[in-house]
């Protein structure tokens, strides 16, 4: 095995050594949250290719930077309002501190771009073994992935962007597209188009990584925004499509005027052929698939008002009314009895209409925030969380409750990302400490179902733990983690998962950094365990290349004590791949800017996973299996 790797690999570094992807070091701090929601990753990439240029950005630019709240975004503006300009970025971490500095830092810039520019993207991968649903002919496409975007922008005021895409196994190259033309004032904006919204704590509308935790345990607190952004990810049935106007009046207040015509995937019942939900996978590979696409015609129209008070205290107040043709037909005419059980306040109707009203109080020591959903079926959801802030330290508290029948599409009960959230309660309590080279963060969640379905004879309860502990010293990183995860179907029977996590980055030099980590998990009662190892070096060699090299090493008793580890990407996708069995991964990254408007990414990825107790989930009963994947992307900005 090794004798037939490693001429590849040594043929790798001397002929084609280049590329440590810039954006994926930058996103590694963000990891956490990335893995939890992918949609992120397309933010992100955004703010990396367009950094915010800190001496002329307006209020509504500094909201497209997530974790930022909104009296960090007013002394931020304060300060350059009293010195005039910022001589350096790094004055920005002296306002909000240096752990949320090192996460926005790649994001920031002193000087801004050129006025004028367009960017064309083009992302493909496909793996070398033909999936077996391609080979039978059961999904009507091949097995290649398809992106490509276009992003104009002019003068400050202008942008215009279109993107088009096809997953694997999808027989049409726009399978998927959306796009927009955006208009930026100093008091206004208007977007025609897909665009993404954030309300209040997100019960109402939720940006992609609004209610997401992480290893940084205050990020939650920090989602409490009124803002509206265009969007070009590849998201499907998540975005909204239409107008948008957003601006700010005097007095410190804002306003948001949107509508939206929408098409949404759909299930039906094939002999009475009505409407009983939506699908929200987004995939039209197969012909049952490609039955679902479009079957929902879904109309929006809503408002949002801001008023800030005294400086401390804001209010906002929200509307939107969702119109659905033709309506969703969840009854027992044309669902079964046992899923109709099973999903018995799933939304059925034509019409739903809810209403928001989230408030944020900000002393200088503590923040209040909370925000109550209620919809015409009266049955409401509301938040609260408090906030008390340090120096040093910081803790914070937050409750939320949504009843079993709460109807909101698009907003997300904290940590999920999951569509119409609906009878949970739960607590989260976080604690982050920081002092000169340490860093230690801290959360517990609790999270309780309030109905049981029709396969689970008791609700649900969800228990978890994190400890984070970071010592940084010089040009070395230390970083231990446990995790423990329980979960029950009623008081008496637990399944607990703990991980430990022990992690070492180094820099070797100025051009060269070496990581090295161990990660186990064990899961009980089951008595099963699974072991990771992986070593990671990353060059950066004269001007214009860069090159990442990863060895990984991992034994699982089954699929159930799988561990997940995030790869470096080519920019704006996500690769989190579960590693299961008894096996070894390895894959190298290349990233080549042989100009400055033009750069290539190029990944591939080698896995063999070998072990007789592999479940059916992914590759049946074989006792090995080989995966070998591609990835390729083009970026050229004129």
């Amino acid at each position: 095995m090794v004798k037939n790797i490693l001429p590849f690999l040594i043929a790798i570094l001397f002929v084609v050594s280049f590329s440590l992807a810039q954006e994926s070091a930058s996103l590694e701090p963000w990891l956490d949250l990335i893995q939890d929601d992918p949609t992120l990753a397309e933010l992100l990439t955004d703010l990396l290719e367009n950094p915010l240029p800190i001496n002329e950005a307006s209020k509504k630019d500094w909201q497209r930077i997530p974790l930022l709240t909104s009296d960090e975004i007013d002394s931020i503006l304060t300060q350059r309002n009293k010195q005039g300009t910022f001589s350096s970025v790094r004055k920005i971490r002296k306002i909000i501190g240096t752990q949320k500095y090192r996460r926005i830092r790649p994001f920031l810039t002193l000087h801004r771009v050129k006025k004028r520019w367009l960017r064309l993207t083009q992302r493909n991968y496909w793996t070398i073994e033909t999936a077996p649903e391609i080979t039978s002919q059961k999904f009507q496409g091949n097995k290649v992935y398809n992106l490509s975007r276009l992003l104009f922008e002019e003068k400050d005021h202008w942008q215009v962007g279109l993107v088009t895409q096809k997953d694997v196994g999808e027989p049409l190259f726009n399978d998927y597209w959306n796009g927009f033309v955006a208009y930026f004032s100093k008091k206004w904006q208007l977007i025609a188009g897909s665009y993404y919204l954030q309300l209040g704590q997100g019960l109402l509308f939720s940006a992609p990584f609004g209610q997401v935790k992480s290893s940084l345990s205050m990020s939650p607190f920090h989602a409490t925004k009124m803002t509206v952004r265009p969007y070009l990810g590849t998201s499907e049935n998540f975005a909204q499509t239409g107008f948008c106007l957003a601006g700010s009046w005097q007095n410190h207040a804002e306003y948001l005027f949107f509508w939206a015509n929408n098409l949404r995937d759909g299930r039906y019942n094939s002999q009475t052929l009505k409407i009983i939900g939506f699908d929200f996978s987004g995939y039209h590979c197969s012909v049952a698939e490609q039955e679902k696409k479009d079957l929902i015609q879904e109309r929006i129209l809503g408002f949002s008002v801001k008023k800030a008070l005294f400086n401390r205290l804001a209010y906002q107040l929200s509307a939107a009314q969702m119109k659905y043709t033709p309506s969703i037909d969840f009854n027992e005419e044309n669902v079964s009895w046992n899923n109709l059980r099973r999903s018995r306040y799933q939304f059925k109707g034509q019409q739903l209409s809810v209403l928001s009203f989230n408030y944020d109080f900000n002393a200088r020591l503590f923040r209040l925030s909370g925000e109550l959903v209620a919809s015409r079926q009266k049955t409401p959801g509301f938040t609260q969380s408090c906030w008390l802030k340090g120096k040093s330290l910081q803790t914070g508290l937050m409750f939320w409750n949504l009843s079993r029948n709460f109807q909101s599409p698009y907003g997300r009960a904290f940590d999920d990302a999951n569509p119409f959230p609906r009878a949970v309660r739960g607590f989260y309590f976080a604690l982050a400490w920081q002092k000169e080279r340490w860093n230690f963060n801290f959360y517990k969640l609790i999270k309780k179902d309030l109905w049981r379905t029709y396969l689970s004879p008791f609700p649900g309860l969800h228990d978890e733990w994190l400890v984070d502990l970071n010592y940084d010293r010089e040009d070395t990183n230390w970083q231990f983690r446990w995790r423990k995860i329980s979960t029950s179907a009623n008081d008496l029977s637990w399944t607990h998962t703990n991980t430990w996590r022990l992690q070492l980055t180094m820099k070797l030099n100025k051009n060269i950094e070496f990581k090295s980590r161990v990660q186990y998990v064990q899961i009980k009662p089951l008595k099963e365990d699974g072991l990771l190892s992986y070593q990671q070096l990353h060059w950066h060699f004269q001007q214009h290349f860069w090159f990442t090299l990863r060895f990984s090493f991992y034994r699982t008793d089954s699929y159930q004590s799988r561990i997940y580890e995030y790869e470096s990407d080519v920019p704006g996708s996500f690769a989190n791949f579960p590693l299961y069995g008894d096996g070894y991964k390895w894959f190298y990254f290349l990233r080549w800017q042989p100009l400055s408007s033009l750069q290539v990414w190029l990944k591939f990825r080698y896995q063999m996973i070998s072990d007789k107790k592999l479940t059916d989930i992914d590759y049946g009963k074989n006792s090995s299996q080989l995966e070998r994947m591609i990835r390729l992307q083009i970026s050229l900005k004129i």
